[in-house]
C-alpha cells in the first residue's frame, strides 16, 4: 500500500484481518520510489494515466500477462476504455500487448514513461508477495485535436 509494505491475515472464523507492517524487514530486497506511479496485480482494474479528446477521456486498463524475472520484464495487455460527455468521433481502437523491462522508456498514448522496475508475485518467507511495476512519467503529449484518434503505442 503507497509506499509501504504489509502483511494481511485474515481470519475465517472471526471475520477479522490483522495488519503488519513489513517495510523495514523487506527494506534490504524490495524498495519502493518516492516519487512514481505503481499498479499493482491486485488491483481492480489498474490503470494508466487517461487521455482527454473531444469529450472523450480515453484510459486504458493494464493486464498483467506474464511476469519473466529472470530478466526484470513483464508482458502487460492494454484493454481500451472510454467514457464520454457528448458523442465521440468514429475510433479505431484496438487491445494492445507490450513487454516492459526495467530501464524502458515506453509510450502508452500520449504519455511516455520510464519504467523504475518491475517484480514478479512470488512467495517469499513473510507471505504473499503481490507483483507491481513502478512507472515514472517523462512526457506528455497534449492533444486539443478532438478529431484525432486514440492509440497506444
Amino acid at each position: 500500500m503507497g509506499e509501504e509494505f504489509y502483511r494481511f491475515t485474515f481470519t475465517e472464523n472471526d471475520h477479522s484481518v490483522t495488519v503488519e507492517r513489513l517495510t523495514e524487514a523487506l527494506a534490504k530486497r524490495f524498495t519502493l520510489c518516492d516519487d512514481c506511479a505503481r499498479v499493482w496485480t491486485n488491483s481492480f482494474e489498474p490503470r494508466l494515466m487517461a487521455e482527454v479528446i473531444g469529450k472523450g477521456r480515453f484510459s486504458d486498463v493494464v493486464r498483467f500477462d506474464e511476469f519473466r524475472p529472470g530478466d526484470d520484464s513483464v508482458v502487460i495487455t492494454l484493454l481500451p476504455t472510454v467514457s464520454a460527455n457528448g458523442p465521440l468521433p468514429k475510433l479505431i481502437w484496438e487491445r494492445q500487448t507490450h513487454t516492459l523491462k526495467t530501464g524502458d522508456v515506453w509510450k502508452a498514448r500520449s504519455h511516455t514513461y520510464q519504467i523504475l522496475s518491475v517484480v514478479a508475485p512470488r512467495e517469499i518467507p513473510e507471505g504473499n508477495l503481490v507483483g507491481w511495476m513502478e512507472l515514472r512519467l517523462r512526457d506528455r503529449t497534449t492533444n486539443d485535436d478532438s478529431s484525432s484518434t486514440p492509440h497506444a503505442n
